[in-house]
């Protein structure tokens, strides 16, 4: 979830309509005693993506500093299976270290990322909103040069009209991205009423060979996007924030390998979904209770946003497996497990919370 495009909605909800931007925070339930640490030094840790590699798996954090949205941002990485001291004010077991490139690109604003593989070359695509004010959003391409240092190469830029605003995507290999548009790239009070009245306005964009294609199901306020294929079946699995459900599409590739999506079933939530995490210690969803607190949280660090981690079992079962009102870490945004660990992101504090599970 992003924090630039509610600025001017928080005044609109403040002063006009409190009362429909307002939801009751779901029950916070305690979970019994669970050991975290924070993991500092990354403004903003929004999403991440695990990079596994034959002796060594990375995490890639992407992380800007939102409340200074004209500010630049980077990636960074810890190494899972290192369990150097990290010298920090939080002391945790992990070290964060800016994630070693050549080069990034102008106006630098990392969002979504994902990675996949093009010609053997292992390719990271990251989400920028280089220029909010004339409504360019790009997707930079980072290639991984030599895996024994862990370092990339940028490559370049996607940029094109049908990228409306981009907020997360699901790399598939030799560069065929499934991009989801969270549905705002209209003015503010377009944006607000989109808002309010949950209306479906949200585009997925497939790119393929240079050419972008709109899919034909759209969604109220998109947000994280995940894709797999089980056997025979394709699945499209894509969170819809307002309507607080992860939508479930069975998925067919068409000519020029553009997906039609046919809706199979709808994932219900106490709060909206964020980012779509899956792998082979489970599949997680971090949840945003309250658009007020969230608003509130926009503007102040002092002001806590409650947090809500789901586990989707059995594709229609869920289980809250965390849950806290803001003080611990406020407005997740993406849950990742490796291990033992649960990796929680944030849309605008400096750290990373790491929990046993």
């Amino acid at each position: 979830m992003r924090s630039r495009p509610f600025i001017i909605p928080i005044l609109l909800c403040n002063f006009m309509f409190l009362a429909f931007c307002s939801q009751p925070i779901a029950e916070i339930r305690p979970l019994g005693k669970q050991s975290c640490q924070k993991i500092s030094g990354t403004p903003g840790p929004e999403d991440f993506e695990l990079i596994r590699l034959k002796n060594q798996t990375q995490m890639i954090i992407s992380s800007h500093d939102r409340r200074n949205f004209d500010s630049n941002g980077k990636l960074y990485k810890i190494n899972l299976e290192s369990n150097r001291l990290a010298k920090s004010k939080f002391n945790s077991s992990y070290l964060v270290e800016p994630l070693h490139v050549d080069r990034y690109p102008e106006n630098f604003k990392p969002h979504g990322i994902s990675s996949s593989y093009k010609n053997g070359k292992l390719r990271l695509y990251v989400i920028s909103h280089p220029n909010l004010k004339e409504k360019k959003n790009t997707i930079e391409i980072f290639e991984l040069g030599n895996e024994k240092t862990f370092s990339w190469k940028y490559m370049g830029e996607l940029v094109n009209e049908k990228l409306t605003h981009p907020n997360d995507l699901y790399a598939l290999p030799e560069e065929r991205l499934l991009i989801s548009n969270d549905g705002d790239s209209v003015n503010a009070f377009l944006f607000f009423i989109n808002f309010i009245f949950k209306r479906a306005t949200a585009e997925i964009t497939y790119y393929e060979n240079g050419k972008y294609y709109i899919a034909d199901e759209k969604v109220p306020f998109g947000n994280g996007i995940y894709y797999e294929e089980i056997e025979s079946e394709k699945r499209l699995y894509r969170s819809s924030h307002l309507d607080k459900s992860i939508y479930v599409y069975d998925v067919k590739w068409i000519e020029n390998y553009q997906p039609r999506l046919t809706l199979q079933f709808k994932i219900p939530f106490d709060g909206g979904p964020d980012n779509i995490m899956k792998n082979e210690y489970g599949f997680y969803v971090a949840t945003h209770p309250s658009n007020l607190a969230f608003l509130n949280h926009v503007k102040s660090a002092e002001n806590y946003a409650p947090s809500m981690i789901y586990k989707i079992e059995k594709l229609t079962n869920t289980k809250l497996i965390y849950s806290n009102e803001g003080k611990e870490i406020s407005a997740a945004s993406t849950a990742v497990a490796y291990k033992n660990k649960l990796f929680i992101a944030q849309v605008f504090e400096d750290f990373i919370l790491a929990c046993e599970i």
